[in-house]
């Protein structure tokens, strides 16, 4: 059967990058795909910070981000409290 060695390692590999595989586990819990990452980048960090005309140093850059993020996430007022 010169297919069992195939197997074989298949099931090797398998083993070997388990704790890469555990992310099957929370598919159905979390967005996980480059479709949902993209689409939250371009709607909470672009659609602010590429509007025309807009230029940003880096640290207010990251204070926009930080607050989009949290708006987004629906931490608006815990992010205020710890900004104290």
């Amino acid at each position: 059967m010169f297919c069992l060695p195939k197997v074989g390692c298949l099931l090797a590999c398998k083993q070997q990058n388990r704790s890469h595989l555990e992310i099957v586990r929370f598919s159905g819990h979390y967005g996980i795909g480059s479709g949902e990452i993209e689409s939250g980048h371009r709607h909470v960090i672009q659609k602010r910070l590429k509007l025309a005309g807009a230029w940003w140093k880096q640290t207010n850059a990251q204070a926009m981000l930080n607050l989009r993020c949290a708006r987004t996430n629906n931490q608006w007022s815990h992010h205020w409290m710890t900004k104290n």
